[in-house]
């Protein structure tokens, strides 16, 4: 497949942009995840790709190996922490944001505040 480098990199941007969202909440975790993307994009030549790379990234190791594929696992496990703890409530065990107007005497964390306006994006 002639495109197969422009896929896997942009796999690996969109990985390091969980990273960047996990470490909003947590930067033990994110450090620990830009370390282990680091040495899996290490272990690729992006010039002559096999199909057996492509299978690796995509492979759940046994035992302690690590691929791209759990690390996305991993990440979506720290989002989703992170998702949790800025809820406003939750409904029948769902996470709700914005249901009900947030409680005065509920603080959000820091990586939960979103501003209402922002400066970048034009209106």
């Amino acid at each position: 497949m002639p495109a197969e480098p422009e896929v896997v990199e942009g796999l690996l941007a969109d990985v390091a942009m969980m990273i960047r969202a996990v470490d909003a909440a947590d930067s033990p975790s994110a450090r620990a995840a830009a370390g282990r993307l680091t040495a899996i994009n290490a272990k690729l030549d992006m010039q002559s790709l096999s199909p057996t790379d492509i299978a690796n990234l995509a492979a759940i190791p046994k035992g302690q190996g690590d691929s791209l594929h759990r690390l996305v696992m991993d990440l979506h496990k720290s989002l989703n922490r992170l998702a949790v703890q800025c809820a406003d409530e939750a409904i029948d065990g769902a996470h709700a944001y914005g249901v009900a107007p947030l409680r005065t005497n509920r603080s959000l964390p820091p990586s939960c505040v979103v501003p209402t306006r922002l400066s970048h994006v034009p209106m």
